[in-house]
């Protein structure tokens, strides 16, 4: 399993507040802020997922993950630029969206949406690090990401939210009806904001698992280290509170 330095940690977090220093304009920008720096003590370390095989699933996983997607959505609009697409969204819509396309995943400030799995022999033998919070209501991902982004007074377009809803594109049958058009050419999506983050977050998932398979995963052959090009930007250059360092560490033990 892939293991975040301290430094590491704070790296990802500054660069995922840059993103909303840079991209997202005000009054919202002050208001995501405020979100996230409200609930960095989890979401610092939130895996992407709950099996190693998918992706990120790890502490920090999360937040490493949606940075990927934001710097592979900003390049995905510039190829789509280059084969001659207008393109019809903003680069805060492409940030905004892919900042918060899984923030689901946060569950409520009651319940995480991942825990620890209890299961040593699950964890060992199928890479199930963490499991789904039985406490938490039933509700995908992309839902929850749209109610908490409402909850706490932070708007958003009608592309954005279209955005989000589909980010998983057809993999969800719930958004067949957004994404299929019958035969008319002004049924189909307006913009081309969904697909860009789509593309986006399967590329950036795709890279993670084969990051997993090629340097982490338990008695790999050949494994081969590869240097991580981030894209820089500026954030809030803050360390981490003791207690974000800290507080997560027994919750998120999985030896």
């Amino acid at each position: 399993m892939k293991e975040l330095t301290p430094e590491q940690l704070l790296a990802n977090w500054n660069e995922f507040l840059g993103y909303i220093t840079d991209y997202v304009e005000e009054p919202r920008k002050e208001k995501l802020l405020k979100f996230y720096k409200d609930r960095e003590e989890r979401i610092i370390y939130m895996p992407a997922s709950g099996n190693e095989s998918f992706h990120s699933a790890f502490p920090g996983g999360y937040v490493e993950h949606v940075n990927r997607v934001i710097r592979g959505a900003l390049d995905v609009k510039e190829l789509w630029v280059k084969f001659g697409s207008p393109i019809d969204c903003t680069d805060e819509e492409i940030v905004f969206v892919a900042l918060n396309h899984d923030l689901g995943k946060y569950g409520t400030d009651e319940q995480p949406y991942y825990i620890p799995n209890p299961s040593d022999w699950h964890r060992k033998n199928q890479g199930k690090i963490y499991s789904h919070n039985e406490l938490l209501g039933k509700m995908p991902v992309p839902d929850r990401s749209i109610l908490l982004l409402v909850e706490n007074g932070v708007t958003f377009s009608e592309n954005e939210y279209i955005g989000i809803k589909t980010h998983d594109g057809m993999y969800d049958d719930s958004n067949k009806p957004y994404l299929t058009g019958g035969f008319g050419w002004w049924a189909k999506p307006k913009s081309s904001l969904t697909y860009i983050v789509h593309q986006a977050d399967m590329m950036a998932a795709r890279v993670e698992f084969e990051e997993w398979r090629d340097n982490y995963r338990d008695g790999a052959d050949n494994k081969v280290s590869k240097p991580k090009v981030a894209k820089q930007v500026s954030g809030a250059e803050k360390p981490l509170s003791a207690s974000a360092t800290a507080a997560f560490d027994e919750l998120f033990k999985t030896n």
